[in-house]
């Protein structure tokens, strides 16, 4: 996740912004930085074996991205912070429906 920041900050920033200057984000920046994150996993950590999927379906909804690395399923949901941690609960409820124990929150 350290390697997508530092290229996303680096390189693809100027996707989110209509006009960085008045402030101006374009719509949906949660879907752009899904898709950002997809391609990158695709193709930067996948290499080697294992397999990404978007969006996928998980009772409650869908999983922004699932990357399954040495047969262990990972679970990213992205979340846009506007002053307070939101989607914590939802990812919980994907983590039961997907028996995956452990969680890490990342800035």
């Amino acid at each position: 996740m350290t390697e997508f920041k530092r290229a996303l900050e680096s390189r693809a920033v100027g996707n989110f912004w209509l006009s960085r200057k008045a402030g101006r984000l374009r719509g949906r920046p949660e879907e752009i930085a899904q898709g950002l994150l997809f391609l990158f996993f695709k193709g930067v950590l996948l290499r080697d074996g294992g397999f990404v999927l978007r969006e996928l379906e998980s009772g409650i909804g869908y999983v922004d991205v699932s990357i399954a690395l040495s047969r262990v399923l990972h679970l990213v949901e992205m979340k846009g912070l506007r002053g307070r941690l939101e989607g914590v609960a939802q990812i919980a409820v994907y983590m039961e429906q997907e028996a995956t124990r452990r969680m890490a929150r990342r800035d």
